[in-house]
């Protein structure tokens, strides 16, 4: 995401694809983490949920942030 141009559909595709991969990760580290009271992998798992979500707004404008 460090470019000044807009993406190209094939980087939009990309970047879609890996803020579902870190949304789908974020989300089981969080429930396992919940699950056994491990407070460090539910952080973890926030900064990953947190990482989707800048993506997919990369992703959705179309520029990098």
């Amino acid at each position: 995401m460090l470019r000044w141009g807009k993406f190209r559909p094939v980087e939009t595709k990309l970047l879609r694809a890996i803020s579902a991969l870190c949304f789908v990760a974020g989300l089981i580290g969080f429930l396992f983490g919940l699950e056994r009271g491990n407070w460090m992998l539910i952080l973890v798992s926030l900064g990953a949920l947190g990482l989707a979500a800048v993506y997919l707004a990369a992703a959705r404008r179309g520029r990098p942030l």
